[in-house]
């Protein structure tokens, strides 16, 4: 199976949604600390060798955009095919010091 592999941060943008339960409950636990990003058609995902990857999310500031991470890219199944989304694990962020990141 041929995969290509990139040397560049690959971006796209990917909407959270609500299914997540009904893909994945009888595989994994899914909670309020998870939620799952697709498009309803599929298409794009993060796929195989992305997990750890971060989840980020844009801001407009001004004429800029400024990216927060949200989430730390954990599995899927079926890459990229609709109805099975991307499985990724939420962050709680204190901006007061890195040491207090930690998962939700």
């Amino acid at each position: 199976m041929y995969r290509k592999v990139f040397s560049a941060l690959q971006v796209a943008s990917i909407p959270v949604v609500d299914n997540c339960k009904r893909a994945f409950e009888n595989k994994s636990v899914i909670d309020d600390r998870i939620f799952c990003v697709s498009w309803t058609t599929g298409g794009r995902d993060a796929c195989q060798g992305y997990s750890g990857g971060p989840l980020m999310s844009g801001q407009t500031e001004t004429q800029n955009v400024r990216y927060y991470q949200i989430g730390v890219v954990s599995y899927g199944s079926r890459c990229a095919e609709a109805e099975y989304p991307g499985v990724t694990q939420g962050l709680q962020i204190s901006w007061t010091g890195f040491e207090k990141l930690r998962l939700i």
